[in-house]
């Protein structure tokens, strides 16, 4: 019964593989008359260069990158707690975990969601950043002082 059935699961894919193959012989015979030339090449699919990035969302959310996220050790269970500060005249984000801060501004401590986002919709407006059109990213631009506390520092990047 087993080999009965085997022989049926090989026989079903034998026949599916040989209409995938003759589909994209098909496909790729020329159009009569016509010269068609293809240049086909790879793509990878794995993911960016594991940048520290921001990127806002159309929803109003700062989204921090796994690289980010995994620099500051963020968890979502244990400590998810960060301070972020904004420069509107600079367009400069800038972001610290608590635990490594003696002292934060009152208000700016805000935590960071499981999927690694920051709901930050009122600040956006309040500055008049256009998010809703796309998304807005922020690649990391190094480290900036504020109150004698180290942040990481977040500039935009021009959309293409």
């Amino acid at each position: 019964m087993r080999c009965r059935n085997l022989f049926r699961i090989i026989s079903a894919f034998y026949v599916y593989i040989s209409l995938i193959l003759r589909i994209m012989e098909v496909n790729t015979q020329p159009t009569e008359g016509v010269n068609v030339t293809m240049t086909l090449e790879p793509v990878n699919f794995r993911a960016s260069t594991g940048a520290k990035r921001l990127t806002i969302d159309r929803q109003g959310r700062l989204m921090l990158s796994a690289a980010l996220r995994k620099e500051l050790n963020i968890d979502a269970q244990l400590s998810p707690w960060v301070t972020v500060l904004y420069d509107a005249e600079y367009d400069i984000w800038a972001l610290q975990k608590n635990e490594k801060l003696k002292q934060g501004p009152d208000g700016a401590t805000t935590k960071v969601d499981k999927r690694g986002y920051i709901s930050a919709g009122s600040i956006l407006r309040r500055n008049r950043l256009d998010y809703e059109n796309g998304p807005l990213r922020y690649d990391f631009d190094g480290t900036v002082s504020y109150s004698g506390e180290s942040y990481l520092s977040f500039k935009r990047v021009p959309s293409a």
